[in-house]
């Protein structure tokens, strides 16, 4: 194993990414999509340590998403859309497979903690700054530059909202490594999230934050059954979703949600016709419209790009095998937050709740944007927690 020392190796190209990353979802969540993906390529590729590397390519997380990928491929055969489940299920490896090796190398390798998580705070600082101004201002910072105004920002800033609420858990973890002015400002960007979170448009945000406190108190507690409970809350909520339509209450909530229940019951319908293969991967959007009306809504019987529910969204479009491979892919992802440090470990499992929480009323699962915002919450969270060096200290006892 090289020695180069932890420090290096986290300002070895690491500081870009762990500073710009939070400032660019704030001003523009799609390029997200792209800079992380290509960022975390390029740092693959400065690498000296090959076989470390290696180790991240033939992981367990790393082989799931290859089989996805595979599958969803495959599913072109047979998908509404062919050429569009070939081209998404490509694009999704490609967007997914650098941060996620990367991540898994500052595992392994370590960094300077406290190195990294200054410099994550001041990406957070940045990020939170950028999305105060615009959720108090009604305003996009984007838009000068687009020559364009967007009458109503709110809607927009929902997409950033949310992901820094995700993102917000991991600062109790870079708090620890820091002293002085830096901690008190971690605790000021957490604050000013939460400010953020209830004056902006959008259940979004307040869904991340409210799982995320939830699972980082309980994780403090007992990691064990918090990893149990969200993954015992993703299968309720799995079987409950295409259900809820027809329950008594769901006459009396507000017609947004009524509206999810109708495309969940949809998804359900459709998928027991198609319960193995599916639809093809990311072809949703593709399915022609069923005849007849949805029974809340009365809109028609269509689904809007995609089924605001991920479970459903994988039921639908990749059958059983590709739900067998999202809760084989969830359960290690737990197992993986649980082995770390103790200080990582609630952070870790708050962040998958909060996730979760958003991408079961909301968000679609392959967009880049949000896949590769959660890959480099993944590799904030590597570097600060230190597990290089606990993996180092396993090794030499």
């Amino acid at each position: 194993m090289s020695d180069t020392p932890p420090s290096t190796l986290a300002w070895r190209g690491l500081a870009p990414l762990l500073v710009i990353t939070p400032g660019l979802m704030a001003l523009s969540p799609a390029t997200v999509g792209v800079f992380v993906p290509l960022y975390a390529l390029i740092w693959l590729g400065f690498r000296p340590q090959r076989f470390v590397c290696w180790q991240a390519v033939r992981s367990p997380l790393s082989l799931l998403i290859m089989a996805v990928v595979a599958w969803g491929a495959l599913s072109s055969l047979w998908a509404v859309d062919g050429s569009l489940a070939l081209e998404k299920s490509l694009k999704f490896g490609l967007v997914c497979l650098p941060p996620l090796w990367a991540a898994q190398i500052l595992r392994v390798r370590g960094t300077d903690a406290q190195v990294c998580a200054r410099l994550f705070l001041w990406g957070m600082i940045a990020g939170t700054g950028l999305l105060a101004w615009q959720t108090f201002g009604d305003v996009l910072l984007r838009d000068p530059l687009l020559g364009r105004e967007t009458l109503n920002a709110a809607i927009k800033t929902n997409v950033p909202g949310a992901a820094l609420a995700i993102l917000a858990w991991v600062l109790p973890l870079a708090r620890s490594h820091l002293a002085g002015v830096q901690r008190w400002l971690c605790l000021l960007v957490m604050v000013v999230i939460g400010i953020c979170t209830l004056a902006g448009d959008g259940l979004a945000p307040v869904l991340a934050l409210t799982a995320g406190a939830f699972c980082f108190l309980l994780a403090r507690l007992t990691p064990m059954t918090c990893a149990a409970l969200v993954m015992t809350g993703v299968v309720a909520a799995h079987f409950a979703a295409p259900r809820l339509q027809s329950l008594d209450l769901a006459r009396s909530v507000e017609p947004s949600i009524q509206h999810r229940m109708d495309i969940w019951a949809l998804a359900g319908e459709l998928s027991a016709e198609r319960p193995w293969g599916g639809y093809g991967f990311s072809n949703s959007g593709a399915i022609p419209a069923q005849q007849g009306a949805m029974t809340l809504t009365g809109l028609p019987r269509e689904f809007p790009l995609y089924p605001h529910n991920i479970l459903m969204q994988v039921q639908l479009e990749l059958g059983i095998p590709g739900m067998l491979l999202f809760y084989a892919f969830l359960a290690l992802l737990l197992k993986a937050a649980i082995a770390l440090p103790p200080a990582a470990r609630s952070a870790g499992l708050a962040l998958i709740a909060s996730a979760l929480a958003i991408w079961l009323v909301g968000y679609p699962l392959w967009r880049s944007t949000w896949v590769c915002w959660l890959l480099f919450g993944a590799v904030a969270l590597g570097s600060i927690s230190d597990g290089g060096r606990h993996f180092k200290q396993r090794q030499a006892g």
